[in-house]
């Protein structure tokens, strides 16, 4: 094969001319930068094309197939080897090192890094207050061997039986969107509901679904589809079933059902033992709800737990972690001293 060891980095991008330049900018030194536009009206094709990009236009499935999209923009990327990468994200420096060095390596056919998420509009001087949650994906494959599936949060599967695969050692991708996220939010409710009919033995999709609803707050809504996945037994990623069962529980008691909330902590916690994770998440919804002794008692016995570092998820795994434990409990007391105060006076 031509060229084995060259590399294409391949966006998908609508009416992302805030952020698209930034992106192009941070993956210099690869071999082709090559962007499908679905649909810009904001100047977004000619920022790229200005920044060397190769835009192309393609028909998409109505509503938006994520997964069709992707693999359209794969058809016609020049190289087999593929670095996957939103518009919103930044190829973080000395990647493009480790990518070189992976891509040498010739008996992987993917190579998973580390995704690091920020929230929108993060500032540099912030960061140390608020960490990104740190993910594992995959971020470089050969285009021969892999293939994106499903509408939306879509993923990368094998054509080959048992692939080889490993962790590119330095490669770093960081999300840094800017403004609100709103729009993009009910385009995703959407398109997850059409997903969740499409492929229902796809149960990973109720997960999302009840995230994308918690997101929004619409903590009643999140209950159902919460509720089906940790039903199916089938429960992914870090935490697993537990994970799923501190949602449940938060959905639950922001839609005033805390006794049920409380027993579905109770559940995570012995589902997960030895980790601080279902104790803090209930003491913050026993906060919100005014127990304040209550969560006292559960914060206090979270910290008897030595800390275990593990990668992030969507419940800051770090934070708890580290100091947050402490803090939190340091303002309970402060609340319910406060509160008795105003008893005696």
């Amino acid at each position: 094969m031509a060229d084995p060891d060259k590399v294409s980095a391949v966006l998908i991008v609508k009416n992302e001319a805030k952020v698209v330049g930034r992106c192009i900018k941070s993956l210099k030194g690869l071999d082709e930068v090559l962007v499908l536009d679905t649909g810009s009206t904001d100047g977004s094709q000619e920022i790229c094309r200005k920044l060397g990009a190769k835009v192309f236009h393609g028909k998409m499935k109505e509503p938006f197939h994520f997964a069709n999209a992707r693999n359209a923009a794969l058809e016609r990327a020049k190289y087999d080897w593929v670095l996957t990468i939103d518009a919103d994200e930044v190829l973080k420096k000395g990647s493009v090192e480790a990518i070189r060095q992976a891509v040498n390596t010739p008996w992987n056919s993917a190579y998973s890094g580390t995704h690091l998420n920020y929230p929108p509009d993060a500032k540099k001087k912030d960061e140390w207050k608020s960490p990104p949650l740190s993910t594992t994906r995959l971020l470089l494959f050969q285009k021969k061997c892999w293939v994106w599936r499903f509408r939306i949060h879509e993923k990368l599967f094998s054509k080959t039986p048992k692939p080889r695969t490993a962790k590119a050692a330095g490669l770093v991708v960081e999300h840094r969107p800017k403004g609100s996220r709103q729009a993009r939010r009910n385009q995703n409710l959407e398109l997850l509901k059409l997903s969740r009919k499409e492929e229902p033995e796809h149960t990973f999709t109720l997960l999302q679904l009840g995230l994308e609803y918690i997101l929004q707050e619409a903590w009643g809504h999140a209950i159902e589809p919460l509720t089906e996945y940790i039903n199916t037994g089938k429960c992914e990623g870090f935490l697993g079933l537990a994970a799923a069962q501190m949602h449940l529980a938060r959905a639950l008691a922001r839609s005033g059902d805390l006794q049920s909330a409380m027993n579905t902590f109770v559940a995570a916690r012995g589902n997960t033992p030895g980790r601080r994770e279902p104790l803090y998440w209930a003491a913050v919804e026993l906060i919100h709800a005014g127990m304040l002794p209550d969560a006292a008692q559960w914060l206090e016995d979270a910290l008897k737990m030595p800390p275990r570092h593990t990668p992030s998820f969507l419940l800051y795994s770090a934070a708890v972690q580290g100091t947050l434990i402490e803090d939190t409990l340091r303002e309970c007391r402060r609340m319910m001293k406060k509160a008795e105060s105003k008893r005696v006076s």
